[in-house]
């Protein structure tokens, strides 16, 4: 046996070291995994089976690690006995070759930027799971579907890089907790799926569901900021007996839009009648876009008065939606609209009507000087050019910037970007006025009010409606009263049904009031007339 300076060089041999050229002594080198498949191939050849040998293999180098290489051979036969005496071959370094195949195949199966296994992948590994429920019956699996929250805003709002760094700490964090077996990929986006194989039964599969948002629901700091990204899931039992995996999937997403859509249930487990709720969604969301095409979207009027002269000083505007066969309620369109970014064009058509229905007020009534506030949802706050389209609204209906009133939520300044802290300051540099609205209820806190610039708290109904029935109630009003005046805000209480209610609200100091005891939202046209009635409430 023979073997080149070349050959030597190849496996990390110097010119001086030896090598014993046996057979024997090749062998030891080959990869062990390989060596049991290079024999039946070079037995084949040596045999006249094949015409050459050729076969890719490792091969280990002198410094231990192992060497991807590409040996070829042609044997010579004695022509008397037909037995090969003689072979000779090459052996071809493909180490880079490999390594690129190597990483494709991994890019192919794998997300680039968390290093999990993508859907591909993870279709697969499901199938095999799926497989082994219909050969074992005692088998149980679950395929968890999550979103991250508000990742769209904070996207938005610091930018894709710190997306991406959010993207990999929940990569990591969900490593974490994945357990031996499971398996984990990242389907796109913010969309992550998880595997859990061999499991117990639902009450298993809760309880890793739990651990696992409350591993997520820890904070992030991006940027001087502490993040929450936090998490709602959808789960897939095995136990409904898939034919495909894409179903499973599907089904476990279908859950999880189910806990998107719901404030309160971070996961959900799939049933068959969210199937139904699916289809439904599907079809209104359809019908939402050819309502906005349509402009079936509309406005109604909801007074505001002034508690010290009991006259309407304003309006809030509430979205409508006026189909051909009937009215539907903001509560069953909103949230899905909020989900799909529909709310951005309803949001921009009500600010459109909004500032129209000023102008003609302003022109009916000139000494009363009537203004309309707007809802605006943490999404549009999130448009590039939202100040654009404030400013176009009123340019076009050719009113003062200090006729429209803008209402935002808590939620919105839960964000706490310097982004949106940014915008509100550029609305109220135009004469806008910023209503703190719902104020009160979940996470309010006195450092929102010090960094987030607005003019007036509403006070949230739940409180007014209960306040001459729970001490405590009153007690929250009062306070919220002194503390807005004692910041230089205006406060307008939300949810007045009684006259009780009103009275209380002149003696405690509130400065407007609206609700059902002055009048529920109507249209445009009828509130022009309750305004041309000139009421003292």
């Amino acid at each position: 046996m023979y073997v080149s300076p070349r050959w030597r060089a190849m496996i990390g041999l110097d010119d001086d070291e030896p090598f014993l050229p046996k057979r024997e002594v090749w062998l030891q080198i080959l990869h062990p995994d390989e060596v049991e498949s290079i024999a039946p191939r070079l037995i084949e050849h040596l045999k006249r089976q094949t015409p050459h040998f050729e076969i890719e293999h490792r091969i280990r180098h002198r410094d231990g690690s192992w060497r991807w290489m590409l040996t070829r051979g042609q044997a010579l036969y004695d022509e008397h006995t037909g037995r090969a005496y003689r072979m000779a071959g090459s052996l071809a370094d493909i180490n880079e070759r490999k390594r690129a195949e190597e990483q494709l195949l991994y890019g192919a199966l794998h997300d680039n930027l968390t290093g999990l296994a993508n859907r591909a992948l993870f279709t697969d590994l499901l199938e095999f799971a799926l497989g082994r429920v219909e050969r074992d019956a005692s088998y149980l699996c679950a395929v968890l579907c999550l979103n991250l929250e508000r990742f769209r805003y904070i996207n938005d709002s610091f930018g894709h890089e710190v997306g991406d760094q959010i993207l990999k700490i929940t990569a990591q964090r969900l490593s974490k907790v994945r357990r031996n077996g499971d398996v984990l990929a990242r389907l796109g986006g913010d969309e992550f799926a998880l595997l859990l194989d061999d499991i117990s039964g639902v009450e298993d599969t809760i309880e890793f569901t739990k651990r696992m948002l409350s591993e997520l629901g820890q904070p992030v700091c991006v940027e001087g900021h502490e993040v929450y990204p936090g998490a709602r899931v959808g789960i897939a039992l095995s136990a409904t007996r898939y034919g495909h995996p894409e179903e499973m999937i599907r089904d476990a997403d279908t859950a999880m839009h189910r806990a998107k859509s719901h404030s309160t249930a971070k996961f959900e487990i799939f049933d068959g009648s969210m199937q139904g709720s699916m289809l439904r969604a599907l079809k209104m969301e359809q019908e939402i876009r050819r309502g906005l095409e349509a402009r079936e979207f509309c406005a109604y009027y909801q007074p505001i008065i002034d508690l010290a002269s009991g006259m309407i000083t304003s309006f809030e505007a509430l979205v409508r939606w006026q189909k051909p066969d009937g009215m539907v309620q903001p509560a069953e369109f909103i949230p899905l609209a909020e989900e799909l970014g529909l709310i951005n064009q309803i949001g921009l058509q009500m600010l459109q009507m909004a500032t129209a229905q000023i102008a003609l007020w302003q022109a009916e009534f000139p000494t009363q000087d009537l203004r309309v506030s707007v809802n605006l949802s943490a999404r549009q706050f999130h448009q590039a050019d939202l100040l654009k389209q404030v400013d176009d609204a009123i340019s076009r209906a050719g009113i003062g910037a200090h006729s429209l009133k803008l209402e935002v939520t808590e939620s919105i300044m839960m964000d706490n970007s310097v982004a949106i802290v940014d915008v509100v300051k550029a609305l109220r540099s135009r004469g806008i006025q910023i209503l703190m609205d719902d104020f009160g209820t979940g996470y309010s806190s006195l450092s929102y009010l010090h960094r987030f610039p607005s003019n007036s708290l509403k006070i949230d109904c739940s409180f007014v409606r209960r306040m001459t029935e729970e001490k405590e109630s009153t007690e929250i009003v009062r306070t919220i009263i002194l503390l807005g005046h004692n910041l230089g805000m205006s406060i307008i209480a939300e949810g007045v049904e009684t006259p009780e209610q009103l009275a209380a609200l002149r003696e405690m100091g509130c400065d407007f009031a609206q609700g059902y005891y002055m009048s529920r939202p109507i249209p445009a046209q009828e509130a022009t007339a309750l305004v041309a009635r000139g009421l003292r409430w």
